[in-house]
């Protein structure tokens, strides 16, 4: 006489897997269900809130500008009768005003200037904050040059200083304040 005693364990595990399976897509399909509801109900304000936000016209005036690789800085040179200022034309290097201006007057080349600061220095960070800008350059600039006691950290500090943002100017080398 055989005896029957229910189902046995692979078909328990497999109505298990199909159990599971089942309860994802009905999960799936309550999404969508849901996600279309709240599409339909509340599309209409949200787009009544953009439009009344004022963002479209300024998106299609930042889509409209073109972005230039180049910029106008002004930066402090040493030359022979001085300091002069000079507002120069140079590329954009990716960082800040501040920090493509210290790139102009540590690399670009302008006619007259002296060069006091060594041409190796490089410019390892530049951060502002509550009015004071700390420059961080490499060992190189303690190198520098002197000329009638215009000195490198002289030419920063007044280039730094043009702006009106800037009210003192902290000179670091690799991370270390400098006298």
């Amino acid at each position: 006489m055989i005896e029957y005693l229910g189902p046995d364990r692979e078909e328990k595990e497999q109505r298990a897997r199909a159990y599971a399976f089942l309860k994802l897509v009905l999960v799936i399909i309550i999404f969508i269900f849901w996600t279309i509801l709240m599409t339909v109900l509340f599309y209409p304000r949200l787009q009544s809130a953009y439009k009344d936000s004022g963002l479209e016209p300024l998106f299609e005036k930042s889509a409209s500008l073109s972005y230039s690789s180049s910029t106008s800085v002004t930066i402090f040179i040493a030359t022979e009768n001085g300091i002069e200022e000079r507002t120069i034309e140079t590329r954009r290097r990716g960082g800040d005003i501040y920090h493509d201006t210290i790139e102009a007057l540590l690399s670009d080349k302008v006619d007259g200037k002296l060069d006091l600061i060594h041409p190796s220095v490089k410019l390892i960070g530049l951060s502002t904050e509550r009015g004071i800008c700390y420059v961080d350059f490499s060992r190189k600039f303690l190198d520098s040059k002197t000329h009638n006691g215009i000195t490198a950290s002289l030419l920063v500090e007044r280039t730094l200083c043009a702006f009106p943002a800037i009210e003192k100017v902290v000179i670091l080398v690799e991370g270390k304040r400098i006298s």
